[in-house]
């Protein structure tokens, strides 16, 4: 899946500046601070430590990050999926996608 293969990416990223690897632009070097690359890596290991440690359970209400529509987790499969329902209609979603694609309802929501 894409995903191995950007954790991959990232990884080799972090171990060219960690090796002091140049880069080099129309001949003149260029310090890995001066671009926007180091910032984007802590971005993406916050974000992996956010999905790391969150859990979804039976009764969470979540909100599709796109479309605002509410869902709710009403069961747990085992193989790591939960059944989700709409006002309309339920779905099964894997637990490890999820975060791509809703957050936790906050109050107010």
């Amino acid at each position: 899946m894409l995903d191995k293969e950007l954790d991959q990416l990232v990884d080799y990223l972090k171990e060219m500046i960690a090796d002091g690897v140049q880069l080099v632009h129309g001949g003149h070097l260029i310090d890995w601070h001066d671009t926007n690359i180091p910032e984007i890596l802590a971005e993406i290991d916050r974000k992996k430590q956010e999905a790391a440690n969150f859990s979804v359970e039976v009764s969470d209400a979540l909100v599709n990050r796109v479309s605002g529509e509410k869902a709710y987790v009403f069961y747990e499969y085992p193989n790591g999926n939960v059944a989700m329902s709409l006002s309309t209609e339920s779905f099964i979603y894997p637990k490890d996608k999820i975060l791509y694609h809703y957050r936790r309802e906050l109050p107010g929501d």
